[in-house]
């Protein structure tokens, strides 16, 4: 009996070592997310850096592939009562600061596939209802929300909140502190969302209107066609968001959890 398990856990440790000399050898087995996890990652110089505001005083866009974003009233589409905005002192360099009473529209086009990545910094001075720090949407009906405030989840955690003929809830493990900087990434890969903060994964729960759904996925909202409207701290409805935001970055494709901390370390 001795004889036959040790010959088990023999051919186990055998076929464990082939399988790590295949990969080491043969990466086109592989998909290319990992392929491309073993280059080095720059997140200055990556080709998915779609677009990057550094918020270094302005509201330009780093890359040169989009014109600056601008300021707006407290709801989409609204006049906003001074159209310059504040800058405070950020996680690196200047941040923006908004006051409350109004947002920042970002251009179009920022996310146009179903895998991305949504990457920021962020400072509240308080936490209101369903306020979003980033917003994404084609219409009232077809939106992606990240509020820091959600009363109708327990604790009133971070919350990945879509809606596109169905409601989506990507529930969070960690509650959040005023004046306090967190960073956050959010990385959807063909619509299998993930949710990190302060480069650890935090998405607990995954609802599909109101029942919980492990497999659930955000909608695709962004690949239908061209355009977008795309905001930072407001949306149709709710309160604007009050507080400061830095280094926020769009990637044209889903980032690896390594690739996330680098990003959450690189200060």
């Amino acid at each position: 009996m001795k004889s036959i398990k040790s010959k088990k856990v023999f051919l186990l440790v055998l076929s464990t070592l082939i399988l790590l000399t295949l990969a080491s050898q043969c990466p086109a087995l592989f998909p290319k997310e990992v392929e491309a996890e073993a280059k080095a990652f720059d997140p200055d110089k990556d080709e998915a850096l779609v677009a990057w505001f550094s918020f270094e005083g302005d509201l330009s866009e780093k890359t040169g592939k989009f014109e600056a974003a601008k300021v707006i009233g407290d709801k989409i589409g609204k006049t906003p009562k001074e159209e310059k905005v504040s800058f405070v002192e950020g996680i690196s360099g200047k941040a923006v600061y908004l006051d409350g009473e109004g947002g920042i529209l970002l251009p179009e086009d920022l996310v146009k596939g179903y895998s991305y990545t949504i990457s920021f910094w962020m400072k509240a001075d308080v936490f209101t209802p369903w306020t979003p720090v980033f917003f994404g949407a084609y219409d009232v009906s077809n939106w992606i929300s990240i509020p820091p405030y959600h009363p109708g989840v327990k604790g009133g955690s971070y919350l990945l909140w879509s809606f596109s003929g169905y409601w989506y809830d990507g529930i969070l493990d960690v509650s959040f502190k005023p004046e306090t900087w967190y960073h956050v990434a959010v990385v959807v890969r063909r619509g299998d969302a993930a949710v990190y903060v302060n480069g650890k994964y935090t998405l607990s729960k995954i609802q599909i209107n109101g029942m919980e759904d492990p497999t659930g996925k955000i909608a695709d909202i962004f690949s239908r066609k061209p355009g977008g409207i795309f905001t930072l701290g407001v949306n149709w409805w709710d309160q604007p968001y009050k507080g400061a935001i830095d280094e926020l970055r769009i990637y044209s494709r889903a980032l690896t959890m390594n690739e996330i901390k680098i990003l959450y370390e690189r200060r």
